[in-house]
């Protein structure tokens, strides 16, 4: 089983992002965001970003970690896939707000 993580960052944040989590996997870099748009993943809009719920965890996060603002683009959401050695995709998660995460369990569950 491999694992890898797909940031839009740079080489040099996919590092910093490694060391500060301890990812035990490559972190790897779709500057042109081509994957994102093959496995669906929307783009946040102003409704989204501004929902109250986001924008405390956000404003939580912020201070928690002195989170630095978003370097990138922050309307692009995220999302978590889980492909098999024969390359289908069987489990799709595509946040529906920045603050929407997979659940870990469900990912952990569908590891072929």
């Amino acid at each position: 089983m491999q694992v890898a993580a797909v940031g839009m960052g740079t080489p040099a944040m996919a590092t910093d992002f490694k060391r500060e989590y301890e990812v035990p996997f490559p972190v790897l870099i779709d500057h042109t965001k081509e994957t994102y748009r093959l496995v669906g993943l929307k783009r946040a809009t102003l409704a989204d970003a501004v929902k109250p719920q986001v924008l405390l965890r956000g404003a939580v996060a912020l201070i928690k970690r002195g989170q630095a603002l978003p370097q990138q683009d922050p309307a692009q959401l995220g999302g978590a896939i889980v492909v098999d050695p024969n390359g289908n995709i069987i489990f799709v998660h595509r946040a529906r707000d920045a603050q929407d995460n997979a659940p870990v369990d469900a990912l952990l569950e569908a590891l072929p």
